[in-house]
């Protein structure tokens, strides 16, 4: 289905729920966030870094990212540093991001697709957790096999 049909039909499915077309452009767009990394460079301490998608799978809230957009090889493990120096926008015209506890990542067949995605778990609270969280799109799994080839990078103490 393309984009210009959509007035056509009565709901779009995205995840779990349906939309009425006119709202799903507005909510598909405020579902991807900008990914800003912190820099030492005192002139430019921001860098764009592409994009987010915000989701929420058995109860949680993720972010999802690609490991080529932070420079991370394929089974390469992701830096701890990682969790303090990227920014999630909260998408509201401001400064706040929505903060991050750990990130998931897999580690087995590094030539599958799935392996370049970064799965980045999301505090339980945060500065505009009530504007952010309806654009957290539930999904449900693919598969009911339990995979024991990933790997998990715990957030330090100090951000719990």
């Amino acid at each position: 289905m393309l984009i210009s049909e959509l007035p056509s039909t009565n709901a779009v499915k995205f995840g779990n729920l349906y939309y009425k077309p006119k709202d799903f452009n507005k909510t598909i767009s405020k579902t991807c966030r900008m990914v800003l990394l912190e820099a030492d460079n005192p002139e430019l301490p921001l860098g764009r870094s592409g994009s987010s998608t915000l989701i929420r799978y058995c109860g949680k809230r993720y972010v999802v990212l690609t490991r080529h957009q932070l420079n991370i090889q394929g089974g390469e493990i992701p830096d701890t540093q990682l969790l303090d120096t990227i920014r999630i926008v909260s998408g509201h015209e401001n400064l706040v991001s929505i903060p991050l506890n750990n990130c998931i990542f897999e580690t087995s067949n590094s030539d599958q697709e799935y392996h370049d995605l970064l799965f980045f778990e999301v505090n339980e609270q945060w500065a505009n957790q009530h504007l952010d969280a309806p654009y957290f799109v539930p999904v449900s799994s693919f598969s009911k096999k339990k995979e024991s080839h990933h790997g998990f990078m715990d957030a330090p103490s100090s951000r719990k």
